[in-house]
């Protein structure tokens, strides 16, 4: 492991706040500094989102279909039926294992609505300067695990044939036929656990994703390619705190550490860490871009451009761009995709 000096990552901190306050007329942004990569970042990802959830709001509850419809086949020891269901979750599971939960970060629909519903109150609480309480850590931890209930209680009913009862009172059910403005067939018990979902969503950024989505909890296991994986920099960060402040989900980037399995890979960490030391890459990459950031300071060099047109930064923003049209094509071609025409 290389060996940098402390000053010269300090001076990002520096330089970032002071560009946070240039840009902010002088108040202090929510989530420490925040440059012009964490905008342009966070603006691509609410776009993609929107998107998505126009054209294709259903892909959550159709790759869970493909979790429920092969364990009622193994439940009845019936064969393996290849449908789109089947299709889109293989492609799903394969597609986190390379890029990691970028489905979580971008695509879902659950996500997009929660990230809304949490921003629009947001708005009010800030100007009436009232902050959302945070749970102690052990609390969060401990609540992460109801998501594996939740998927083993849907595992259980589909292995022993009851997935289709369960659905009726399914908050998912519920979601879908809203958007289909199917009022009349509303479950009761649905819409009440859809209203609940939605009151934690406002109270907790995540909370469907970090705590009950049961496809997130299947997600969460899965290994992730080390390019795919979010690490610090340990010599430069002074642990600040502001990449576990920032993450939606409430965790510190650590590469290969078990809890890196609930990162959604929304990018948010990464570009807000004071002192850059936060990337989406392999330990030996990080390594050499912090090496050249530190080269930069002593030389008397910028040591991070605040504005989207650096390298990296460029491109992690393409990246994002291109996985995402990936995935609009792959759903198109499935027939998971709203308001466009097919010709197959």
């Amino acid at each position: 492991m290389i060996s940098l000096k402390k000053g010269a990552a300090k001076s990002t901190a520096d330089e970032a706040s002071a560009s946070a306050a240039e840009t902010t007329g002088g108040k202090k942004p929510l989530w420490g500094p925040k440059s012009a990569w964490a905008q342009l970042t966070e603006r691509t990802r609410l776009i993609i989102q929107i998107v998505f959830l126009i054209f294709s709001p259903q892909t959550f509850s159709l790759a869970f279909n493909g979790v429920k419809q092969l364990f009622a086949a193994l439940g009845q020891l019936d064969a393996f039926d290849a449908n789109s269901f089947l299709i889109l979750l293989v492609l799903l599971l394969a597609f986190t294992v390379v890029f990691g939960r970028f489905f979580c970060g971008y695509i879902c629909a659950f996500g997009a609505i929660g990230d809304i519903l949490y921003k629009i109150v947001d708005l009010p609480l800030r100007k009436l300067n009232v902050k959302r309480p945070r749970l102690p850590q052990r609390v969060e931890d401990m609540l992460r695990c109801l998501k594996y209930v939740v998927l083993l209680f849907f595992l259980v009913t589909s292995f022993i044939g009851l997935s289709s009862i369960v659905s009726v009172y399914s908050p998912w059910t519920a979601f879908g036929r809203l958007l289909a403005l199917n009022i009349s067939d509303l479950n009761v018990v649905g819409l009440a656990l859809l209203v609940i979902i939605a009151i934690g969503m406002i109270c907790k950024e995540r909370f469907f994703c970090e705590f009950l989505c049961p496809l997130g909890a299947i997600f969460s296991l899965l290994p992730v390619l080390s390019k795919s994986r979010m690490r610090r920099h340990l010599p430069t960060c002074d642990n600040c705190g502001t990449c576990e402040r920032s993450c939606p989900v409430a965790i510190m980037p650590q590469g290969e550490d078990l809890r890196m399995g609930e990162c959604i890979a929304c990018d948010r960490c990464e570009s807000r860490c004071p002192h850059d030391c936060i990337g989406m890459c392999s330990a030996e990459e990080l390594n050499a871009r912090m090496e050249a950031a530190v080269a930069n300071a002593e030389a008397g060099k910028p040591v991070r451009n605040q504005g989207p047109d650096d390298v990296v930064k460029r491109s992690h923003t393409k990246r994002a761009i291109i996985l995402a049209v990936a995935v609009f094509v792959v759903l198109w071609l499935l027939k998971a995709i709203n308001y466009l025409p097919t010709f197959w």
